[in-house]
């Protein structure tokens, strides 16, 4: 997708960005990323995932206000309690599920606006039957609200920009094995795996300096930004997404790290569990190695596996970059949500 023509403009409680020209208007209500982070998204033109399908509903005349995000514990029993009016958008769209306010609005009969919530796997919903549509990120998010008769109930699986300079395949060295993000992780397994082998190992794990790592892992507490983490993926042979168990399939984390990798040509070697493998199994396409929960023995099996095979290594790489762009795409995950938002258009 190329630049987008926008406009922005700050008020109290939100943050508008307006196409040229103004077909439907949407109120986004954020959870996993905010403010800033949209307007930095759209202003790089990189890293697109991010911004939750901005840049699509830009790119389709339809402006978006960002609701700004309050710094208040209440925040954690819902994101809606300051909403401006909202008799002027077409839809409410929330990256998270945790509205409390709306719902109970709708019911009550004092807010019309329709509701889209967007649904990761197993966390819970409050009052579905009051929304207008419902997007799954999962397939087991959607088996469990494809139900709703009166909701329109879309799979929407997030996706990568393929245009993105920080999505383009790279030539990994084949240096390290490389772990990122801390929600969730079993670092414990990870660990361990670590002093079964002198393989080496970079953790780019935010506030985890706390690790009593062995030498052949270095541990990376801070702050990266995308451009980092690319850097870290040119030097390794293969990315590991250690994950604590998850067999309910509540969770749908490590979603980002296996679409950067996948996107950037590198093979995964992932736990497991969760939801994810539903999304896309990775020994199904050829793009990676699954080894069961805490079981460090088979991590480092299949750690030796790829350092000893390039040929795998390579064909793995290839098989995950050309899935994610003809299966996980940005565009692909927007379209249901442009089609809710011209269903409800006034």
């Amino acid at each position: 997708m190329n630049y987008v023509n926008y406009s922005v403009s700050h008020q109290k409680h939100v943050v508008t960005f307006s196409p040229k020209e103004i077909h439907a208007r949407v109120l986004m209500v954020p959870f996993a990323t905010d403010v800033k982070l949209i307007e930095k998204v759209l202003d790089l033109g990189e890293n697109q995932h991010h911004a939750w399908g901005v840049k699509e509903l830009l790119a389709e005349n339809i402006e978006v206000s960002v609701v700004r995000r309050y710094s208040s514990p209440w925040e954690r029993f819902g994101q809606d309690w300051i909403l401006p009016d909202t008799r002027e958008y077409d839809l409410i769209y929330s990256n998270h599920n945790r509205l409390i306010r709306t719902p109970i609005e709708s019911v009550m009969g004092v807010r019309k606006t329709p509701l889209v919530s967007l649904v990761y796997a197993g966390e819970p919903l409050f009052i579905p039957k009051r929304h207008f549509g419902v997007l799954c990120m999962t397939p087991y998010a959607f088996s469990r609200f494809k139900g709703l008769t009166s909701v329109h109930v879309h799979y929407a699986p997030w996706g990568i920009d393929p245009e993105s300079r920080l999505h383009q395949p790279i030539q990994p060295s084949g240096d390290h094995y490389i772990s990122t993000g801390v929600t969730v992780r079993d670092f414990g397994t990870l660990l361990r795996a670590a002093s079964l082998t002198d393989e080496p190992i970079v953790i780019a794990a935010r506030g985890q300096n706390s690790f009593n790592a062995p030498p052949n892992v270095r541990v990376i507490d801070g702050v990266l930004s995308p451009w980092s983490i690319r850097d870290l993926y040119k030097g390794a042979c293969a990315g590991l997404v250690i994950l604590q168990r998850d067999e309910s399939k509540r969770l749908a984390v490590g979603w980002t790290n296996m679409l950067e990798l996948m996107s950037v040509g590198l093979p995964i070697i992932k736990t497991r569990t969760g939801s994810l493998d539903d999304i896309v199994n990775l020994e199904e396409i050829g793009a990676g190695i699954l080894v069961e929960p805490e079981n460090p023995e088979a991590l480092v099996a299949a750690m030796i596996r790829l350092r000893e095979d390039s040929e795998l290594r390579l064909s793995m790489g290839r098989a995950g970059a050309e899935y994610v762009r003809s299966h996980l795409t940005m565009q692909q995950f927007s379209e249901p949500l442009i089609q809710l938002v011209m269903s409800a258009r006034k």
